[in-house]
């Protein structure tokens, strides 16, 4: 099993474990619906920390969790359930790209659907009912870490200091397989005598 899936079904643990826990502590300064909205954001912004690619995006996903889950409280344009189904699909797509463009957008809309509706015919309005829910919908998020197809967008891996082609095609093996476009671009540099990317402090070549 890859390391993101385990993640994501640990975080489903530990979402369903805490969900009656933030319940009881947010219930005493805001209403029961309420504190209902605001621990499912909170998870929501959670699980994109639990499963972001490297350790380093870590902050970078819990900003971003924020900044989402913020912007749906003021706007108001989404109820506060929703917004966090939203969020989860949002920062995972940020990090992780499960395929083609349009594939991705049917498997994030899959998931969040479909996690919706078990977390719905699991749940209760009880405290384990709502830890069951919780817990069953961050189980049907870790499917999109099931198989192959998620790769890491960022490229974390830095090139050499001497910025030579062997650094740069171990940072692209750690970083994942070429698509076929940038395959080519480095196929034609390669068989032009230039480096397959560009130095990065930026100086040209004597």
């Amino acid at each position: 099993m890859s390391g993101p899936f385990v993640r994501a079904l640990l975080y489903a643990g530990v979402a369903g474990a805490t969900t009656p826990l933030m319940l009881l502590l947010l219930e005493r300064p805001l209403t029961p619906h309420a504190a209902l909205g605001a621990t499912a954001l909170l998870l929501a912004v959670g699980h994109g920390v639990a499963v972001g690619p490297d350790p380093r995006t870590a902050w970078r996903a819990l900003w971003l969790g924020v900044g989402l889950a913020a912007i749906a409280l003021l706007s108001g344009v989404l109820p506060a359930l929703p917004a966090a189904a939203a969020i989860v699909a949002v920062v995972r797509s940020h990090f992780w790209r499960l395929g083609a463009p349009l594939r991705q957008l049917a498997i994030e809309i899959a998931l969040v659907i479909g996690g919706v509706a078990v977390a719905r015919s699991l749940g209760d309005p009880s405290l384990l009912g709502a830890a069951i829910a919780a817990w069953s919908f961050f189980v049907v998020q870790s499917l999109a870490f099931a198989g192959p197809a998620a790769r890491p967008r960022d490229r974390t891996a830095s090139p050499s200091p001497e910025g030579t082609s062997a650094g740069s095609s171990r940072g692209r093996r750690l970083a994942g397989p070429l698509d076929p476009f940038e395959q080519a671009r480095e196929a034609a540099t390669a068989a032009m005598g230039g480096p397959t990317h560009p130095d990065p402090s930026g100086t040209k070549p004597r």
